[in-house]
């Protein structure tokens, strides 16, 4: 009786070892497997959330003191070129109206459009110049065919002493003809958040 009695312990105590006897066998010398190192890619080493990308994807905001309009929320809305028809695709523009905090067009304000890789190439109209998009209208061909781009460029509102009144507010362009007019509306700032 004893004997089974050790029998049975010895059988469950390799039940509850999971059987790691026969496992933990040593192979002899010539046997034992070698590894080999794995290389790292540089993405293992720094991941890749941390690299710099290069150009910066969203421009820097221009330090303003005196921002007095902001974009017109929902924009900008992409029109096909309606105002020069006989351009069709052959155009590419950015266009709109300033509003005051009445929703009436302001005439006679400046302004300014350009893009991050033309350095000091901007390009300048007046609102009320360009009544095809209201009574306070502007409008400024950027290029002789549509492209896309990504907040490559910019429209800002100055005053007639050339003093900044909005920030630049970027924009996408996109290569079809439906969508080679950006409408890009400014409305007084304390008025975004007004329903």
């Amino acid at each position: 009786m004893r004997f089974k009695l050790l029998l049975c312990l010895l059988c469950l105590s390799l039940l509850i070892s999971g059987c790691d006897i026969l496992t933990e066998i040593p192979l002899p010398p010539s046997e034992t497997p070698v590894s080999t190192p794995t290389p790292i890619s540089p993405e293992e080493i720094i991941p890749s959330a941390t690299l710099p990308a290069y150009p910066p994807q969203e421009p820097t905001p221009d330090p303003l003191i005196n921002a007095v309009f902001t974009l017109q929320p929902g924009g900008p809305f992409y029109l096909p070129n309606f105002n020069h028809p006989e351009e069709g695709c052959n155009w590419l523009g950015v266009a709109g109206q300033v509003f005051d905090e009445n929703g009436l067009e302001i005439l006679n304000l400046t302004i300014l459009a350009g893009n991050r890789l033309a350095g000091e190439d901007i390009l300048a109209a007046t609102t009320g110049e360009a009544t095809a998009y209201g009574l306070g209208g502007y409008e400024i061909k950027l290029s002789s065919q549509p492209v896309n781009t990504s907040n490559l460029f910019w429209v800002q509102v100055v005053d007639s002493a050339g003093q900044s009144l909005s920030q630049r507010i970027f924009f996408d362009t996109f290569e079809d003809c439906e969508q080679n007019l950006a409408l890009v509306n400014f409305i007084p700032l304390e008025a975004q958040n007004l329903p």
